[in-house]
Order: C-alpha cells, then structure tokens, then sequence
C-alpha cells in the first residue's frame, strides 16, 4: 500500500513544525495505522516546547522513537490512537479496521510491530482510550505515595494527571483530600473529581501537616510549597519532570528539618518494593478496566487540527485550555 506520513516537529524553541516522514517497511509482524487522535502531555510537551530541557537526556528511555538525545529537529508525543490499514503477511487481517493505542510521537500514519500496539476494548470510546498513558501514570503515582486509612493527602497540580490521581484517590478512606491549583476551571474540575477542597495555594489553607502530598505542579513554587505543608515524617511523591529548574533552597531546608521522604515516581518503571507482584502486565490490565468504567471525555478542553498543532501548543503555554488537549486526523 502506497501510504506517506507526516509528523509534529519541534524545530526551535516556541516552533514546531508539520514536515514529512518515511515509514518503515512493513515487516511480517508489523501493521499501519491511520491515526484518530493523539493527546498532547502538558507537563513534558510544554518543557519541549519552551526549550527547557536538558540536552544531554534522552527523550525517552522506552519507546524505541524517542531513544535520542534531544536535539533539533525532534518528534515527540506518546498517546495516539488510530485504525489499522494494513497488516504484514503474518498478522491476522482480521485487524483491518480495528483501533489500536500506540505510545508514539504525533503522526498521522505509522507502522509499528503487532507487539508495540494495544486493542481498544469495544467499550472504551477512541478519545478516552488516548488517556490510558496518563491514567497508567496516576496509578503508578498512586501505588508510590501509598496512602493509608485516614491520611491527609494534598494533590499540587490539577492538570490532566493531577486530575486522574485525585479521581483515584477520592475511593480511598481518607480524612482529607486536598487539591491545590492556581486556575479556578481546574478547582471546578478538581471539585468534580472528587476532591474534599480545591484551593488556589497553601496561603488558603493554613495547614501544614499533611501526611502525603503529591506534587504534579509541574513548577518550582510547586515544589517548594509541598515541602512547605507536608508534615513532620511526612513523604512528597514527585511525578513533575522540573527540566532545568534548580531546586528551591528553602525546599531544601524543609527537607532536612522535616525528615521528610522524597519519593520519586516515573510511569517507566514500577517501585522495585512492588515489582514482584505489580508487573506491568498487571498495571496495564487495571488501566483498562478503570478506563472502561470512568468518562474522561469532559476533561478534554480542545480539539486542534493536527495541520493547526502550532496553535495546539500556543494555547498550551498560555493557559488557555485548562484541561487536556487533543490533535485531530481528519480524513
């Protein structure tokens, strides 16, 4: 099948570009999709776009396209789904037409192994499966913050994943879920999610003791204030990626005084403690079932033609969209 692609680059600081892409052959065990939608990550994706990153890292140390040093031009991008259009000699074409998640950079045709892709259950409607990297995230944050009966648990940040984990953590037996978000849509959805409280910062609360914070700001003053209201003993999971920021000093101090344990949470692995038991096998299997059963529909805030992805990003730096952004494929 005679297909072309085209992909999202970023080209330089505050530009990304539409340019072509050569795809692989199409092996025995491969397939082609024809990508649907993808979703932008708000945190990574606008540290990438504002050229905060640091040059010696690779963009990614599991998904074999993003196996780089960043440099530009780079692509970027881990939640597209898409219907197959062609399979190799060895894959049942009973696939054709069927939709498949792909953890691959935005692009609007890609052949990948049959091993690299993920059905999309009957139930699970295309634009809620784009969330399953972002909710496989919010367990992960979960599972290392480990929040016992009748916790106080203070989430910074209501992003797309701040969303996600106050949703989870909202079916725990907490004393208090609080959720702190300087962006008064995000307190609304936040307060949807099921949030005891939403606030605008710690200034708002006058509480200093909680037993977990969760820390998905994204920001520096983030940080800084978890460390802040986080109790004495009290544990801060990191899932921010701060890029080049430095550390705050007096995060640094609290730290120290506090005898505060600082956990550090990234989806690509799972916490050795647990690893013997949660595989990520296991993890992706309850991703799904909990996708099946949670409408995520409404936290998307925009649909940007993947040909106006420029605009996508704009709009992500600025503020303007206060939920999650998804680029659309149109025939």
């Amino acid at each position: 099948m005679g297909l072309s692609a085209r992909g999202l680059f970023h080209v330089a600081p505050l530009q990304v570009e539409v340019r072509p892409v050569e795809l692989r052959p199409l092996s025995s065990v491969s397939l082609t999709l024809k990508t649907d939608f993808s979703a932008i990550s708000s945190g990574t994706e606008r540290l990438l776009f504002t050229g905060q990153f640091p040059e010696e890292l690779e963009l990614d140390a599991v998904i074999p396209e993003l196996q780089r040093a960043i440099g530009y031009p780079f692509a970027y991008g881990y939640s597209l789904v898409g219907r197959c259009v062609e399979v190799g000699t060895k894959v049942d074409p009973v696939l054709l037409g069927k939709s498949f998640f792909a953890f691959h950079p935005h692009q609007d045709v890609c052949r990948l192994p049959l091993e690299r892709v993920m059905p999309v259950p009957d139930e699970i409607p295309l634009r809620r499966a784009l969330f399953y990297p972002f909710l496989e995230t919010a367990i992960t944050l979960v599972l290392d913050a480990a929040p016992l009966w009748g916790e106080r648990v203070a989430v910074f940040g209501l992003g797309t994943i701040g969303l996600l984990v106050t949703r989870i953590l909202s079916k725990f037996p907490l004393a208090n879920l609080t959720a702190f978000e300087p962006q008064s849509a995000r307190r609304t959805r936040g307060l949807a999610a099921g949030a005891s409280v939403c606030l605008s910062g710690p200034h708002e609360s006058g509480t200093d003791n909680f037993d977990v914070v969760i820390e998905l700001s994204g920001t520096q003053q983030g940080l800084s204030e978890a460390f802040r209201v986080v109790g004495f003993s009290g544990r801060i999971v990191s899932g921010s990626w701060h890029g080049q920021s430095p550390v705050d000093s007096g995060a640094r101090t609290a730290f120290h005084r506090k005898r505060v344990t600082l956990i550090s949470s990234q989806v690509s692995t799972i916490a050795p403690a647990l690893s013997a038991r949660w595989t990520k096998e296991r993890r992706a299997a309850q991703t799904w079932q909990l996708l099946a059963i949670t409408d995520l529909e409404s936290d998307i805030a925009a649909e940007v033609p993947f040909e106006d992805s420029a605009e996508a990003f704009r709009s992500l730096i600025s503020g303007a969209a206060s939920g999650q952004i998804v680029l659309t494929y149109p025939e």
